[in-house]
């Protein structure tokens, strides 16, 4: 299992693109709120198969003291670095 977290400015662009080099993966793409179990069941997009969320693991609302910043990491490679 993988997370890729992306600015929902590039929603349109990125899901797109993941839906047509997801090489067969599964993947669940979901809102980030501070309600993580509609977020994961209610609010969520399947590519390919939809898979078993542990709904028990999920908490209905979360603080927004205990909401983890995400850290962007969907950046492309340098182009010059290859």
């Amino acid at each position: 299992m993988y997370m890729v977290a992306f600015a929902p400015e590039l929603f349109a662009s990125f899901v797109p693109w993941l839906a047509l080099n997801r090489l067969g993966l599964d993947v669940l793409v979901h809102p980030n709120t501070l309600q993580p179990r509609a977020d994961h069941l209610s609010h969520a997009l399947w590519l390919g198969q939809v898979l078993p969320v542990k709904e028990q693991t999920l908490p209905e609302h979360i603080a927004a003291s205990e909401d983890e910043p995400l850290e962007l990491n969907n950046f492309p490679a340098d182009k010059d670095a290859r």
